[in-house]
């Protein structure tokens, strides 16, 4: 039986609401794992959905994305070195 993307987004979403509530528990390098973790598993969602699953699961998963970001944003503070690539120059 194949998994439900829609089911999949919201562990997805549930993962991500986990790691913000244990942010402050996590060592730099867990949270680094955790975040990249997360966006392999979007990454993953996106890919060869049903046409009739699309519009809903790609909303969802935008969901994800935005928490996703504000993740990353805790985790680049201003001034801090540089670990994601949306931080280096040119990007």
């Amino acid at each position: 039986m194949e998994p439900d993307p829609r089911s999949e987004v919201q562990e997805l979403l549930q993962q991500i609401s986990d790691l913000d509530d244990s942010w402050d528990s996590l060592t730099p390098q867990q949270r680094v794992a955790q975040l990249q973790q997360q966006v392999t598993v979007v990454d993953r969602g996106t890919r060869n959905l049903p046409a009739d699953q699309q519009p809903e699961v790609q909303a969802m998963l935008s969901m994800a994305v935005v928490k996703l970001v504000d993740l990353v944003m805790k985790a680049q503070p201003p001034g801090s070195p540089c670990y994601f690539p949306f931080c280096l120059p040119g990007l």
